[in-house]
């Protein structure tokens, strides 16, 4: 929150920082005074300081003195409920509007400005009080000596305590400097943040007070009505004390340097810690004034106590404040009508009191009815009959409000309901037993009682039940409604019973799945014809259950004449799914319509097995006078399945011996019209497949391997014989696919596994399988043969020669991981070393150089190195530079001689040589070693890293103070092979290079030369 001087510039600025809704106080002004500083009298505002807040006087705009409290600490998020309540109660409560002044809480009420940041702050507008503060007030009387005003001060601050006391109400902070004294001596409560009154009840505290006025334990103490019940009994102690001996204020207040009054009144903290020890205890314990003595003891007993158990001796101030309390609370229980709070409110210390005596009548009717009513109750909770609860109601209770709403319910209806019962009301009845049952249940009712209940409501269910399923005239309905009816034994107009008795006839049978399919027609029918037929209402269901019985009775004459043909291919077409749950068929009909059923079935399905079985029983029947005949066409086809069924068996019994020849030779075209399962025809073309293969060997190892990988591998029986042959066959094939494995395999595995794999997969083939080998096997195993040879060689360390003799490029195409990294550098610098050879056969001589120059090894080239030295000489002759331009500039620091020209793609020219001399310079050797260059002249070595790029390169030299300079420029070609490819030359002048040794000249290209005059320029080509 801002600070004090932030709150004095704003207040300064009311038209722009009052945020308040109220004219009066946004164009007023604060008052001013002038304060004594170092630099003289500054002017500010008129404010007072506390712990929480600064408090501002204010002139409205019609000149009214208004305090304006601002707080300059964060306060509680609750802090503006609080103050909403605390005005409303102030307002509410006449005694403490006399006490205290009305205010007003904003929570947007001023803009305040601080490091250059703006916050709206809270702000409390309330009345300025004029006068002194409490402690003024006894200070001057002290001074004065006026035991009169200090009497005075003291009767109004009991009064004061009294009036909060009634008022249900604590200040949280009573002290001398929030107790003001008006000009009349009237005292006024100011500062209300840390106020208790009864809506604030739960809320936690928000201050703890100021310690020369509190308990040593002040901040345990309770917020509630006894907050201020220590510091109000620490002001009470000292006003009266001082009020009988002024000079006690001399010997104890501690005032400051200029005679000001302290915060406290004659008690600090130090004698409520310690009060035994207390020389002001001391001294009031032993006062002439009996009222001080007993307020010291109070005081000393309180700091002594634990804070929660201190209350403040109200009986000291008024004797008969406790009875006036009573009475009143006893007058307040009468005018709300509570007999339980005027029983309660009267104590015994009103009996003697005279005040209280005319409402004592009141009291002792309170007390009756409180005598009646638990006599009621203990009938009520005793589980009492009705009646006996009703008779132990008494009259006195009549007009008391100390019955419950569900006991005056209780009274009403149980009356009500016995008044029913006995004039057999049922309606009545059931109305009463359930406003009861809503609050006490029914078990005060006898037994007779509850069961003439039940039946009343039984018979009223029955009522509605019939009237509702009337109106729905849904059958079932009429039905559960008819029966209760009856079960409730209730009877029923004509009419109305002759429509129940149909709707219950045709209800019973469409409900019964083994009724007679022409009795439930024949109650159809019945409502259908009957002119009651309108008041009936079947349900979809109900209406499917008639067509079914009657389409049923259709599909039971179709069958029965179908019977009558004896024709198998009739009866089955006849058949019907509704027959099956029809009750007419006989079981002889049922029998011959299953017969002709799964004999036409097993027609259709091509199935002999059921043909067979069901032939016996066909010819059986057709020797009756009533069996079912099969037709010409039948019988043949029942031959047939007869024929197929042979076949099958042998077949069947060829399968058990698990012999494939059997099987094989139990084949039959028939076999191939029926429906063998998958197994069984698996078997049987496995069977002609072995014997078919037999004599071949390819076919038999596929046949072999086919069985292998079938569900049935393991079914066959082979004699010794074949068994010998499949297994041969297949130990062959086993080693011919390993060898096409090895084949596969091979080049991915490093060094020689793969080709000594490939070999010795060859070298297991029997001859028998030699003959399928390919073109392209031979030459697999013969570069598997070449690897082994170059392994062999490389680990050998043999010649070049040999090396070169033996590789070939399809051999590591073939095998690519056959040789590690090591063998393969050895064998590229093989190749290159040949390579070179062809290119010095070719007159190559750049190709050469190129080569040498990709081999690190320099012992590999010592035997080329003269052709080397050839290659250099004659490739440096046809090197030149091109575009290079000579410029001699003045200059202040010396001549500049600038030299630029073209890099080229060619990787060989990468070196550039510039010499130059005021003298004309001699011709340069060839070759040249970097010790001659010292002897010619200034020189500069240019070096392009690679790789090389087409570019402009230039230099800026320095050369002196001369007139005349004679430059040549030309390429270098050093000897730098076999020290691999990355060049290091830098920029040299008149030094060797970091790896150029001494004894390595450089071969010089064409040289280009020029004599430059100071400011001339020459192009050279």
């Amino acid at each position: 929150m801002p600070g004090r001087l932030a709150f004095d510039e704003a207040m300064q600025f009311p038209r722009s920082r009052l945020l308040v809704p109220d004219p009066e106080l946004r164009e007023g002004q604060v008052e001013m005074v002038e304060i004594k500083t170092r630099r003289g009298l500054i002017r500010r505002p008129w404010g007072l300081e506390g712990g929480f807040a600064v408090v501002y006087k204010f002139r409205t705009r019609s000149g009214q003195a208004r305090a304006l409290r601002c707080f300059h600490v964060d306060m509680k998020p609750d802090t503006e409920e609080r103050y909403r309540q605390i005005a409303t109660y102030f307002a509410a409560q006449p005694a403490l509007q006399a006490v205290t002044v009305p205010f007003t809480y904003y929570r947007e009420g001023i803009v305040v400005k601080e490091q250059g940041r703006g916050e709206v702050c809270p702000l409390i507008a309330m009345e300025w009080v004029e006068g002194r503060t409490l402690c003024e007030a006894v200070h001057l009387y002290c001074n004065q000596g006026n035991r009169g005003a200090l009497r005075e001060l003291s009767q109004r601050w009991q009064k004061l305590v009294l009036t909060m006391r009634e008022a249900r109400m604590a200040h949280g902070d009573l002290a001398g400097s929030n107790v003001l004294v008006r000009e009349d001596g009237r005292l006024v409560l100011v500062d209300y943040d840390g106020v208790y009154i009864p809506p604030l009840a739960g809320y936690p505290p928000v201050l703890a007070g100021q310690e020369d006025y509190q308990h040593p334990q002040m901040r345990q103490r309770p917020f509630n009505e006894e907050t201020d019940a220590f510091s109000a009994l620490v002001i009470t102690t000292a006003l009266s004390a001082l009020a009988c001996d002024p000079t006690l204020w001399r010997r104890y207040a501690r005032l400051d340097e200029r005679g000001n009054p302290p915060e406290s009144l004659l008690f600090i903290a130090e004698d409520f810690a310690d009060p035994r020890n207390s020389r002001l205890f001391q001294e009031l314990l032993s006062a002439r004034d009996p009222f001080v003595r007993r307020l010291a003891q109070e005081l000393r007993a309180a700091c002594e106590q634990p804070v929660a158990q201190v209350h403040f001796p109200l009986a000291l101030l008024d004797p008969d404040y406790e009875r006036r309390e009573a009475l009143k609370r006893l007058q307040e229980a009468i005018a709300s009508d509570d007999d339980e709070a005027i029983a309660r409110a009267w104590l015994p210390l009103l009996e003697q009191y005279r005040p209280a005596q005319p409402e004592l009548p009141r009291v002792e009717l309170a007390r009756r009815r409180l005598a009646a009513r638990q006599r009621f109750r203990e009938a009520l909770s005793s589980r009492a009959s009705l009646r006996a609860i009703l008779a132990s109601y008494d009259t006195v209770l009549d007009d008391s409000r100390a019955l419950t709403p569900g006991e005056r319910c209780l009274l009403a209806e149980g009356e009500r309901f016995l008044q029913a019962l006995a004039a057999q009301d049922d309606e009545t009845l059931l109305e009463a037993a359930a406003a009861l049952s809503q609050h006490y249940g029914l078990t005060m009712l006898s037994s007779e009682e509850q069961a003439r209940l039940q039946a009343a409501r039984q018979r009223q269910q029955a009522r509605q039940a019939w009237k509702e399923a009337r109106r729905s005239k849904e059958i079932a309905a009429v039905v559960r409604a008819y029966t209760q009816l009856q079960q409730a034994g209730l009877s029923l107009p004509p009419e109305e019973e002759r429509l129940g008795s149909l709707a219950t006839r045709f209800w019973t049978l469409a409900t019964d799945p083994g009724a007679a399919d022409e009795a439930l027609l024949e109650a159809y029918e019945a409502i259908a014809l009957s002119p009651l037929a309108a008041e009936l209402r079947m349900s979809a269901e109900q209406q499917q259950r008639a067509e079914l019985a009657e389409r049923r009775l259709a599909a039971l004459a179709r069958l029965r004449m179908a019977l009558r043909s004896r024709r198998l291919r009739a009866v089955a077409e006849a058949d019907d799914p509704l027959l099956e749950e029809s009750t007419a068929l006989t079981p002889a009909e049922r029998e011959r319509l299953e017969l002709a059923r799964r004999f036409c079935a097993a027609l259709d399905a091509d199935d002999d097995a059921t043909l067979v079985m069901l032939g016996e029983q066909l010819e059986e029947e057709a020797a009756t006078s009533t069996g079912l005949l099969l037709t010409a066409e039948e019988r043949e086809r029942l031959e047939l399945a007869r024929e197929r069924w042979r076949v099958y068996q042998r077949f069947l019994s060829a399968l058990h011996s698990r012999q494939p020849r059997l099987i094989a030779a139990a084949a039959h075209p028939l076999l191939a019209e029926m429906q063998l399962s998958a197994d069984e025809r698996t078997l049987l073309e496995l069977a002609q497949e072995f014997v078919a293969a037999y004599e071949d060997d390819r076919r038999l190892v596929a046949f072999y391997e086919h069985l292998q990988t079938a569900r049935q591998s393991t079914f066959f029986l082979f004699s010794a014989e074949e068994q010998e042959r499949l297994t041969a066959l297949w130990e062959r094939e086993k080693r011919w696919r390993l060898f096409e494995q090895a084949l596969i395999m091979t080049p991915e595995e490093p060094g020689e596994e793969g080709p000594r794999r490939l070999l010795a997969a060859y070298n297991e083939l029997p001859s028998a399988l030699l003959e399928r080998l390919t073109a392209a096997h031979q030459r697999s195993l013969t570069q598997a043969r070449q690897a082994l040879e170059l392994l062999y060689l490389l680990k050998q360390d043999a010649p070049d020669e040999q090396l070169a003799a033996v590789y070939t490029p399809e051999l590591l195409e073939a095998f690519p991981s056959l040789l590690n990294s090591v063998q393969r550098q050895r064998l590229e610098r093989v190749l290159l070393l040949k390579e070179l050879q062809r290119a010095w056969r070719a007159c190559d001589y750049r190709r050469m150089l190129l080569i040498a120059r990709t081999i690190p090894q320099p012992q590999a080239l010592e035997r080329y190195g003269l052709q080397l030295r050839v290659a250099a000489r004659r490739l440096a002759e046809m090197l030149q530079l091109p575009g290079v331009l000579l410029a001699l500039r003045p200059a202040i620091d010396g001549n500049r001689l600038i030299v630029s020209w073209r890099w080229t793609t060619d990787p060989l020219l990468r070196h550039v040589l510039v010499c130059w001399h005021t003298q004309a310079l001699p011709p340069l050797p060839q070759p040249l070693y970097p010790g001659q260059l010292e002897q010619i002249g200034h020189y500069r070595i240019v070096s392009h890293p690679e790789p090389a790029g087409q570019g402009t390169a230039s230099l800026n030299l320095t050369v002196g103070s001369c007139t005349l300079l004679h430059v040549v420029v030309c390429a270098l070609l050093p000897e730098d092979w076999g020290q691999g490819a990355n060049g290091r030359f830098v920029e040299q002048d008149g030094h060797l290079s970091d790896w150029q040794a001494a004894d390595r000249p450089w071969w010089l290209g064409r040289a280009l030369g020029a004599s430059l005059a100071l400011g001339s320029e020459v192009a050279l080509s």
